[in-house]
Formats: C-alpha cells, sequence, structure tokens
C-alpha cells in the first residue's frame, strides 16, 4: 500500500498544531506555550474559587494584566485548570464584565493583544456599540464578556453599570471613584460571582486605598503583589531599569516597581495624623456650634458642624455629610435646619449661593458668606491648612467625608489646578469655616476640666456656707416676720 506523504504531513502538522492548542491553554504567556505561572500567579488562580475578592495590587509592566486576562480567558471557555463553575450558577450562559479605563484602550490593550491571544476567534462574535466593543459572545456556551468603562467615575458611569448582573468581574486599572468599586461589587452579589482586580496605584485616592486595605483584612479577600523585577522579560534588564527609574522620587518608585499605595507629591494639605482627635468626653450640645455648608442644586452640597470646646477654645469638626437627591431650595434648607437640630448654632455659614441665601434669610436663618472668595482661593487654603496645623481645629475619626477629601485632593500636574476641583464640597465647607470663625467668648478658656471640677465644686460649697449663715443670721434676730418658703405662719422665735 503506498502511503500518501502529503496525508501524512498534513495529519502531522494538525497533531502539532493540535498539542500546540493544548499547551497554549495551559500556557501563561500565549507567545510562549511552555512558559508556566510564577508561585505567586499560580496561588491567585488556585484561589479563585476561595476568594471573592482577589486584588493584585502590582508594579508597572510585572504581567498583572497578562494574569487576569488568562484567567478571564478559562472561565469565559470553561476550561480553567483547577475551577469548574459553582452548581449554584446553573446552566446557563456566563456574564463576565470587564472594567477598564475607556473602551479603547480594552479593545486594543486588553481584548486584542491579551485575550484575543488564549482564545479561538472563530468560537467568538464581537457586538459594537458605534465605534467601540461592547460585548463578545462565546458562540460555543454563550457566555459573554461585557465592557464597561470607569475612566471618569462619575454617577452616569456608575448607573451604567447597575444594568448588570455578573458572575465574574474583572476591573483593570484603579477606578477613579470609591462609588464605581462599590457599584463593580454590587454586580456580583446576587450570583455570588467573583471579583479581581489588577492596578498600580499612580493616583491617590485615600478613601480607595482605605476601603481596599480593609476588604483585604476580611477572609473573603486576598491580596496579591507582583513586582516588575518579577517579570521574566526584565530578568536581564534589571539594573538598566533601576538606572532609568533613580531619578523618580523615591514614593513613585516604588509604586512604579511594586504597587505601592502612591502618597503623592502634588497633595493641597499636608495632612499629619495628629490632626484626627476625638470628640472630648466633656462634650455637651451647649457648647458653640457652627454650621458650614456648600450649596449645590446638582451635585453633593456639602454640610459640617463643627462644636467650640469651652476649655481649650478648640473647634471640633464633629459631623460631616452630604445632602443630595433634595433640589428645591426650601427642602434643601429644612435639611440643613434638621442636621443641626439639637445643637447650640451660634453661626451659619455658607458658599455664595443667593438662591439659598435668599430662602434662609426668608425663613429667618441668615449665614454668612466669605468675602470675594473665588479671588481668594489660595488665602482659603492656607487658612484652613494653618488651622488644622497649628490645632485650633480638630478632625473626628468618624468623618471620613472630609479626610477622604484632603487626602485626595490634588494639584494637576500640567496647571495651577486643583484636579476635579468641583468635587470637594466638605473641604470646601471648612475653608468656609475657617474663614468666618467665631471669636473665642470672653471667659471661655480655661485651665482644664480638673481644674474647673474643682473650682466648681469649691464655688458650690462656699455657696452653701453663705447660705446657711444667712438662714443663721436670720433667726437670731427673734424676728416674728414670716421667713420666706416657710409658709404663711409666722415665726416666733424666744
Amino acid at each position: 500500500m503506498a502511503i500518501n506523504r502529503n496525508q501524512v504531513q498534513k495529519e502531522l502538522l494538525l497533531a502539532m498544531e493540535a498539542l500546540e492548542g493544548i499547551k497554549k491553554k495551559g500556557a501563561i504567556d500565549p507567545k510562549s506555550p511552555n512558559s508556566k505561572p510564577t508561585k505567586q500567579q499560580q496561588k491567585l488562580f488556585d484561589d479563585i474559587g476561595k476568594k471573592k475578592y482577589r486584588i493584585v495590587r502590582a508594579g508597572n509592566q510585572s504581567g498583572k494584566s497578562t494574569v487576569c486576562a488568562r484567567e478571564m480567558a478559562w472561565v469565559a471557555t470553561e476550561t480553567h485548570p483547577t475551577w469548574t463553575r459553582p452548581v449554584e450558577w446553573g446552566s446557563g450562559p456566563l456574564t463576565l464584565l470587564l472594567a477598564g479605563q475607556d473602551r479603547k484602550s480594552m479593545e486594543v490593550e486588553l481584548w486584542g493583544n491579551k485575550l484575543c491571544s488564549y482564545l479561538n476567534m472563530e468560537e467568538w462574535r464581537i457586538v459594537r456599540q458605534g465605534a467601540s466593543i461592547s460585548f463578545a459572545e462565546h458562540l460555543l456556551t454563550g457566555n459573554k464578556i461585557v465592557f464597561v468603562s470607569h475612566s471618569d467615575g462619575s454617577d452616569k458611569t456608575r448607573r451604567h453599570m447597575q444594568g448588570y448582573v455578573a458572575h465574574y468581574v474583572w476591573v483593570d486599572e484603579m477606578p477613579m471613584s470609591i462609588g464605581v468599586f462599590e457599584e463593580l461589587q454590587r454586580r456580583i452579589q446576587a450570583r455570588e460571582g467573583y471579583m479581581l482586580c489588577s492596578f498600580t496605584p499612580k493616583v491617590r485616592n485615600e478613601a480607595l486605598r482605605r476601603h481596599i486595605d480593609e476588604l483585604c483584612k476580611t477572609t473573603q479577600a486576598a491580596l496579591y503583589r507582583l513586582s516588575m523585577m518579577d517579570n521574566p522579560l526584565y530578568a536581564k534588564r534589571k539594573k538598566e531599569l533601576m538606572a532609568e527609574l533613580s531619578s523618580l522620587p523615591e514614593a513613585y518608585r516604588n509604586t512604579v516597581l511594586y504597587g505601592d499605595w502612591y502618597t503623592g507629591e502634588f497633595a493641597v494639605y499636608q495632612w499629619e495624623d495628629k490632626m484626627v482627635e476625638p470628640i472630648p468626653e466633656t462634650y455637651h450640645p451647649s457648647w458653640r456650634h457652627v454650621q458650614s455648608v456648600d450649596p449645590a442644586l446638582k451635585s453633593k452640597m456639602g454640610h459640617l458642624i463643627f462644636a467650640e470646646n469651652p476649655h481649650t477654645s478648640t473647634w471640633h469638626l464633629i459631623e460631616d455629610q452630604y445632602i443630595q437627591d433634595i433640589y428645591h431650595p426650601e427642602d434643601i434648607l429644612q435639611e440643613c435646619i434638621k442636621r443641626s437640630a439639637g445643637v447650640r448654632i451660634i453661626r451659619r455659614v455658607t458658599d455664595v449661593a443667593p438662591w439659598f441665601q435668599e430662602t434662609a434669610s426668608r425663613k429667618k436663618f441668615p449665614y454668612l458668606i466669605p468675602f470675594n472668595k473665588t479671588q481668594r482661593k489660595d488665602e482659603l487654603i492656607k487658612g484652613l491648612q494653618a488651622a488644622l496645623s497649628g490645632g485650633k481645629v480638630k478632625i473626628s475619626p468618624h468623618c471620613t467625608n472630609f479626610i477622604d477629601e484632603i487626602t485626595g485632593c490634588q494639584w494637576s500636574e500640567t496647571s495651577d489646578k486643583i484636579v476635579n476641583g468641583q468635587s470637594y464640597h466638605c473641604l470646601d465647607s471648612a475653608q468656609y469655616f475657617v474663614d468666618l470663625m467665631p471669636k473665642p467668648e470672653p471667659g471661655a478658656m480655661s485651665h482644664g476640666w480638673e481644674i474647673d471640677l474643682r473650682l466648681a465644686n469649691t464655688k458650690r460649697k462656699e455657696e452653701k456656707a453663705a447660705t446657711a449663715k444667712m438662714t443663721k443670721m436670720s433667726i437670731n434676730k427673734r424676728t416674728t416676720r414670716p421667713i420666706l418658703g416657710w409658709g404663711r405662719r409666722s415665726l416666733i422665735v424666744n
């Protein structure tokens, strides 16, 4: 029987392609079929069914996106080497969300350069919305990878995400807003799904940092650290890369190399732990209080209440809240009145907002406004910084809205403006308060509560002794006049 060499070669090529395909399905690097995950990467893959939240905080070019794309491809095609879909998910198609900075970068980098390298594109159907990719559907299973952007961190972005119930979410790069991050957490809530996050935290965001750090302390989350120097691509270039990064500030260099939280070099305010202090145990609603607000019709309204400790003349921020989803001026004023009820308000401060000021004046709740605040922005910033640094104003630990704003407030790297300057509603309210802070009351200062307590007790004893002495003197006068409080009958003393 003659051997058909062409047929043999064809079958051999098909077998080799099949073998390469098998290797590719398990390879960490699609360009290197024999590549294997590192110990840390394998730990990440093995934890998919054990941890609801997995946070990959890593350096630039550390392979974090490649690792996450590798896993998403496995989940989307249900070919994960150590995981199978939970029984609770049923047998229907899966919904996977890929949340990235913008649609274009997701399509080019995450989809085109990474995910597609792991997938057989003949098995996938691409659906677009305009010029951007909307979702990709796996024809064999019906599973979908849906692309959503978290670039601006706006309420519109967050509302768009609310339309999805997902089994799996991959968040690539850190969102601008903690609200968007929390919204993505809710997307997997109903299905008890999984959330995978990968980012290099180059932008300072204290609210999100604290949220993620606290999340990683729970049993349902895990943190994975990847370094740029762990990437096999740079095994022979470490000295070269370190030389290139040597001119960068240490904090930023550690972010780029290892994924350390970035503390920021363009911070508007210097923040120190000593600025936080619990409300004194001697606090009483009768202390002098100031309400300071930053009125807004379309966005959040900042609402702060400061209380003055009469023993030290230190002002304590005891309440920092946002007023939102209220649009009528009178309703906004009523909410302000409601939130300041029960304490002794001696002054109310507001940003310039004629619609709010007129409403408040008409209702007999006058508000003071800072003079020429638009032209004095730098002065207002310096005033708040001085009050905090000098200890004149203390922030209560529970006032996290204010703390998040002041620690996240950054100057633009390309201009003299504050990044997202219109979003710091509590911070602006605090500036107005400091600018219009009441002067200390005469005699309000004291030597401390212990001495005050002793002085008050001594005064009480003196008053009691004086009263007793006057009573004795009255009795010794042998008068028949009635003594007040003894009734109508005269008291005759022999």
